[in-house]
């Protein structure tokens, strides 16, 4: 079984000179606060895992100091220990992190590139819901990926769970705008869409563009 682990990365708060070439790029700017994508990716991949993606700060949700970072292994306890350590080299710190299994997404492990804005939503519901959720998901995704330009990743459920979950649901959309456009979608499926909002006893998000 897929053990997949997130956990933000956050860097030390500094102050820096910007040396502004042809104009100021608000996100591209703040990279230089952010912990080393590289050498993170790097010590996961030697370890035997598998970066599937790694989001910077500084949009919604996290700060412009941190970074998500979204990996998968081969058996639980793997993740935490060699990112704690990569980003105790780094001069940085790690939070808790959470580990995950998939539920109708992903069908594999695979590392994410396409580019846009990603939604990094948890959703709070009891856990006997969470079959009848993820399934009207795959039922009411066809229609709103078709017509939003975007794409459900996955939905992840947390390894060690209570009567109450928190579920990770990561979404692509080809851009900010489709995402806005997104939010008064209309395909058809209104009574399973209302099914799933039901279940949600809350839900919050993150969103981010992807670390190249």
């Amino acid at each position: 079984m897929t053990i997949y682990h997130y956990a933000v990365v956050t860097k030390p708060e500094i102050t820096d000179a910007v040396q502004p070439a042809d104009g100021i790029d608000m996100e591209t700017v703040d990279y230089k606060r952010q912990p080393d994508v590289a050498v993170l990716d790097v010590a996961v991949g030697a370890a035997g895992g598998l970066v599937c993606g790694i989001w910077r700060g500084g949009m919604f949700g996290l700060a412009t100091n941190q970074i998500a970072v979204l990996s998968a292994w081969p058996e639980r306890g793997r993740a935490g220990p060699i990112l704690r350590t990569a980003a105790d080299g780094l001069g940085t710190t790690l939070d808790d992190g959470v580990e995950m299994t998939a539920t109708v997404r992903p069908a594999a492990p695979e590392r994410i590139t396409a580019q846009g804005f990603y939604v990094i939503r948890w959703l709070r519901m009891l856990a006997t819901d969470v079959a009848e959720y993820t399934g009207l998901c795959l039922q009411t995704w066809p229609a709103f990926e078709a017509a939003a330009r975007a794409r459900c990743w996955g939905v992840l459920r947390p390894c060690n769970e209570t009567e109450t979950v928190t579920l990770l649901m990561l979404t692509w959309y080809g851009s900010l705008d489709d995402w806005e456009r997104s939010r008064q979608f209309a395909g058809g499926d209104d009574a399973k869409w209302a099914r799933r909002s039901e279940m949600e006893l809350s839900h919050w998000a993150e969103g981010a563009r992807l670390a190249t």
